[in-house]
């Protein structure tokens, strides 16, 4: 299941990227918003949320 939420995350993350360049994409809150869900699904690892 981690794999799938971090394959997801991830290619939220590149469509977020590629809003950058294209503006009718959401770019930066996208790209925020995947490595919120990113920590709270798969967990924050040794550095805890306060890194976020």
């Amino acid at each position: 299941m981690e794999v799938l939420f971090t394959v997801l995350l991830g290619l939220g993350m590149l469509i977020g990227l590629v809003g950058v360049v294209i503006p009718v994409l959401p770019d930066i809150i996208l790209i925020w918003l995947s490595a919120l869900l990113y920590g709270l699904l798969v967990g924050w690892g040794d550095k805890g949320p306060w890194l976020f």
